[in-house]
């Protein structure tokens, strides 16, 4: 189970250095951070871009941080853990760092960008 959540944590953090190394230039339906916000203007779609991914590696980073104290700590495998907790504690680790993602990006573009006009 810690591995499954170390592996999510480096997942973000991998994805987020990549999108911010190779993000999307034009606004399009298949790379990036998409959203309606973010799609609205070519200057909110970049600035989402650059944006969402320092917060997925961050958020990433914090799961890595989280997560790698306990896997070097742990030379037994946890099972004392019920059932249930190994589905649920990586499915936590993996919806909470995206939903953190979204909610800040989408506050970010609603405090930096004016959603009455659209703007290209």
């Amino acid at each position: 189970m810690v591995l499954i959540i170390l592996l999510i944590g480096l997942i973000f953090t991998i994805m987020g250095y990549i999108f911010g190394k190779f993000p999307p230039k034009k606004i399009n339906p298949i790379y990036g951070y998409r959203s309606r916000r973010s799609m609205r203007s070519q200057a909110a779609w970049d600035a989402a871009q650059v944006y969402s991914s320092r917060q997925m590696r961050n958020a990433g980073m914090v799961v890595l941080a989280l997560c790698i104290p306990v896997w070097l700590t742990s030379d037994v495998e946890l099972t004392y853990v019920p059932e249930v907790w190994v589905i649920v504690l990586p499915l936590l680790f993996s919806i909470v760092p995206a939903a953190v993602v979204i909610v800040n990006t989408e506050n970010y573009l609603k405090k930096h960008f004016d959603d009455t006009k659209k703007n290209n």
